[in-house]
């Protein structure tokens, strides 16, 4: 065994308790070398209606390296429809098997309000468990660019993933946001809930899910759509 793929171990094993969800997702590591792919994702609050949606580009440039171009927009409280971020992505898968995948990625954000310019470096993890099922667990670590000696938002994701046919799979999702060290459980955003994938053909596939808040400072309920669109 190598030791990425005794590190890609470790980060599994020693991830047990979680540390926000809108429309990010659960990083899966692979990277396909002909990926050049479209992907639309809107997600709604059903207690407010608030609704954000966005659309992202990502193109692989081989095997191991991938950037993606994000955008989202959001409706305010005038149910005015306004940007809201713009963020460049680069994913480097340094471990593939048929057991353990892991990637790195860097990301730099820039925001529409008084929000200050973000840059995050994410770890991506993929356990294989058995034919039908994997799981997968990410970390991450935001910086306020303005301000480095600002504590990092640490953030934490993760989904068990079913496959029920080559069509359909199904699972459950947690999202996780600690914006600092001193924060109370209370204080931390934990979100968890289903979501089913159904592939349409080779080029489209569409995902729903529902979230529900666990703490005071998390988002009560969010409903996800997402439609992927491969070119």
């Amino acid at each position: 065994m190598t030791h990425k793929k005794i590190l890609t171990i470790l980060a599994f094993i020693a991830i047990g308790t979680p540390l926000y969800a809108t429309t990010g997702g659960v990083i899966g590591p692979k990277i396909s070398e002909n990926d050049r792919s479209f992907q639309l994702r809107n997600t709604q609050d059903p207690l407010t209606g608030q609704i954000q949606t966005r659309l992202h580009y990502q193109h692989s440039l081989n095997s191991r390296l991938r950037p993606r171009i994000i955008m989202q927009v959001k409706d305010d409280d005038d149910v005015e429809v306004k940007w809201d971020y713009i963020r460049g992505e680069l994913m480097w898968q340094f471990l593939k098997s048929d057991t353990l995948n892991s990637a790195f990625r860097v990301e730099y954000n820039t925001w529409s309000d008084e929000r200050k310019p973000e840059g995050a470096i994410a770890w991506a993890g993929q356990l294989q468990l058995s034919r039908l099922m994997y799981a997968q667990i990410n970390l991450f670590s935001a910086h306020n660019l303005d301000d480095l000696d600002a504590e990092p938002k640490l953030k934490y994701r993760s989904r068990l993933n079913v496959k029920a046919s080559d069509a359909i799979g199904f699972g459950m999702e947690t999202f996780s946001v600690r914006t600092s060290w001193k924060d109370k459980t209370n204080d931390q955003s934990h979100q968890v809930g289903p979501y089913a994938t159904y592939r349409a053909n080779k080029n489209t596939s569409i995902m729903i899910s529902a979230l529900v808040g666990l703490t005071d400072a998390s988002d009560e309920q969010a409903l996800r759509f997402m439609v992927k669109r491969r070119l």
